[in-house]
C-alpha cells in the first residue's frame, strides 16, 4: 500500500512525500524498506544539464523497482546521446523526459505481458494480433481457439482485472522535475491506461492513501490565492510540507498498509547552484516532522507552531534533539503527548 504525493510551491520549487510501507502477503505482513520516490536523473547529469527529476511509484513494489531502474538507465542514455561533454549543452524539455519514461515503462509492460502469454498460451501479443505464430518446424500456426483468444485479450487489456496480471497493470507513477526554463512540473502516468500527462493542478496524490490526501490537498488549494495556484507567488515551504504531512498522517490512520518513516523531497530551484537544488530526508527528522504535524492535527498545538518547528527541523537543519525538546515544551500536557505518540491510551 502506498501514498505518493507532490505539491508545487511556485514556479521554481516543489515538494514530494511518500510513506515506506510495503504490503507483503495475504497475511498482511508489512515491512518498511521500499524507496517509493527516487531520483531518475543522476546527480552529475543534474549539474551538467540543470535538470532534476524524481519518480514516485505506486502498486507492486518489485516491478516498480524495475521500472525506476530502467527509466534511470534510459534517461542516462538519452543525456549521453545529447552530448553531455559538449560546451553548449542543449536545453532538455521535461515533457520529453516524461514521455521517454512512459515509453520505457510501456515497453517493459509489453515484455512482461508477452512472458505471461507465452507461458499460458504459447504465443505473444503480436502473434495474437496478426492471427498466427511462427514455428521453425511447422511454419505458421494459426490462432483460432475462440476461448483462448478471448482470455488472452482480457489479459492484454486488463478488461476484467485478472489477478494474474494485476502486478503489471496495477502501478502508477508520479514524475516531478525542474529546470530553470520550464520551472517545476508534475506528470502522471499509469499502466492501466495509455496515460502520460502533465498535472496542471498544484498537487497530486496517488496510491491507496489518495482519497484521504485528496481531501486535505483540495481544501488547501481552495484556500490558496489565484497567484499561488498559478505558480506566480510562493506557497511557503513549511506550510506546503505541513499540508502534505497532514494528509499522510490521516492516510496512515484510515488506510491499512500505509506507515513507516516518510520520505521528504524538496526541490528548490531558487538556489543558484544545481548541486544544492535537492533536499532528501528519510530518517528520524522526517518521522519527527510527521509527529509534529500529527500533534497539531489532533489538537496539541497550533498550526503556526507546528509549521515553525517543521521549518527549523527540515529546511533550516536545526538539531533534532532541540526540535524534539521544543515540541514537548509547546504543549500543555507533555505526558499526554508522549502517550499519544506512543499509541498509548490516555
Amino acid at each position: 500500500m502506498t501514498s505518493i504525493n507532490a505539491l508545487r510551491l511556485d514556479r521554481h520549487s516543489g515538494l514530494m512525500l511518500c510513506d515506506e510501507a510495503r504490503y507483503w502477503n495475504p497475511d498482511w505482513m508489512i515491512f518498511y524498506t521500499p524507496e517509493k520516490i527516487r531520483r531518475v536523473i543522476p546527480d552529475h547529469l543534474t549539474r551538467a544539464y540543470q535538470t532534476v527529476m524524481f519518480m514516485g511509484q505506486t502498486g507492486t513494489s518489485s516491478i516498480g523497482d524495475e521500472w525506476i531502474m530502467e527509466v534511470t538507465r534510459s534517461l542516462a542514455e538519452y543525456f549521453d546521446k545529447t552530448g553531455v561533454s559538449q560546451p553548449d549543452i542543449p536545453s532538455v524539455r521535461l515533457n520529453e523526459l516524461a514521455q521517454l519514461a512512459f515509453r520505457t515503462i510501456t515497453s517493459i509492460k509489453h515484455m512482461h505481458i508477452d512472458d505471461f502469454l507465452v507461458g499460458k498460451f504459447g504465443f505473444r501479443a503480436a502473434d495474437l494480433i496478426r492471427g498466427y505464430q511462427e514455428d521453425r518446424e511447422k511454419g505458421r500456426i494459426r490462432i483460432t481457439n475462440e476461448e483462448q483468444i478471448k482470455s488472452a485479450v482480457n489479459y492484454m487489456t486488463f478488461a476484467q482485472n485478472p489477478d494474474e496480471v494485476k502486478g503489471i497493470f496495477g502501478n502508477s507513477q508520479i514524475l516531478a522535475g525542474y529546470n530553470p526554463d520550464e520551472g517545476f512540473k508534475i506528470f502522471y502516468m499509469t499502466e492501466r491506461w495509455p496515460v502520460c500527462e502533465e498535472v496542471h493542478e498544484i498537487f497530486i496524490a496517488q496510491g491507496s492513501g489518495r482519497d484521504t490526501c485528496d481531501l486535505n490537498y483540495a481544501r488547501f488549494a481552495d484556500n490558496c490565492t489565484l497567484g499561488q495556484r498559478r505558480g506566480e507567488s510562493l506557497i511557503t515551504r513549511q506550510k506546503g510540507l505541513f499540508t502534505l504531512l497532514k494528509g499522510l498522517h490521516q492516510a496512515m490512520n484510515q488506510t491499512a498498509g500505509i506507515g513507516g518513516y516518510p520520505k521528504i523531497i524538496y526541490i528548490n530551484g531558487h538556489n543558484n547552484d544545481p548541486a544544492e537544488w535537492v533536499l532528501e530526508i528519510s530518517d528520524c527528522r522526517s518521522k519527527l516532522a510527521l509527529e509534529i504535524a500529527a500533534a497539531s492535527v489532533d489538537g496539541f498545538m497550533s498550526t503556526q507552531i507546528a509549521e515553525d518547528l517543521i521549518e527549523d527541523l527540515v529546511f533550516k537543519g536545526c538539531d533534532f534533539r532541540d526540535i524534539n525538546r521544543r515540541l514537548f515544551e509547546s504543549v500543555e500536557n507533555p505526558e499526554k503527548l508522549d502517550h499519544y505518540l506512543r499509541k498509548y491510551s490516555n
